[in-house]
C-alpha cells in the first residue's frame, strides 16, 4: 500500500535514533536537518521503503545514506559490524562517483575520528 507523510517528523525525533558520534558529526558539517531528512531518515532507520522526491540539492542523497551510516556506526559500536553487505544503493552513474565521495566516504572518515577522539575504533568501510 501506498502512503504519504502529511508532516515531517520531528527533530527530536530524528535526534533520538541518530548515534551519538554521528549526531557531532551531523552538526559540525551542517547548520541543521533538512526537510527531505525530517521526512525520510526515520522512515529508513524504520526500514520502511520510502520514495523521496526533492530538486537537485535537495539532499536525497544525504538523506538516505544518513540513516545507513547510522545503522552502521550503531553496529560497529557494539562490535556487532559483520563482514558483510548491508546496503545497496542505486543511484544514476553520473553523479555516482560523487556521491560516494562526499555522501559517504567522507562521512564515514570524519565520524571515525570523531569515535577515536572518544577512545573507540570503528571498523566500517
Amino acid at each position: 500500500m501506498i502512503s504519504h507523510l502529511e508532516k515531517p517528523h520531528k527533530k527530536e525525533d530524528l535526534l533520538s535514533v541518530l548515534h551519538p558520534y554521528v549526531k557531532e558529526w551531523f552538526f559540525k558539517t551542517f547548520k541543521e536537518f533538512s526537510l527531505p531528512q525530517l521526512y525520510g531518515v526515520l522512515e529508513i532507520h524504520n526500514k520502511n521503503n520510502i520514495l523521496i522526491s526533492a530538486p537537485t540539492g535537495g539532499t536525497k542523497t544525504l538523506t538516505s545514506t544518513l540513516a545507513i551510516i547510522n545503522e552502521l556506526v550503531i553496529l560497529a559500536d557494539k562490535k556487532q559490524l559483520k563482514d558483510k553487505v548491508y546496503c545497496i544503493y542505486c543511484n544514476p552513474l553520473r553523479a555516482l562517483s560523487r556521491d560516494i565521495e562526499f555522501n559517504l566516504q567522507k562521512p564515514l572518515e570524519e565520524i571515525k575520528k570523531i569515535a577515536k577522539k572518544h577512545g573507540k575504533d570503528l571498523e566500517i568501510r
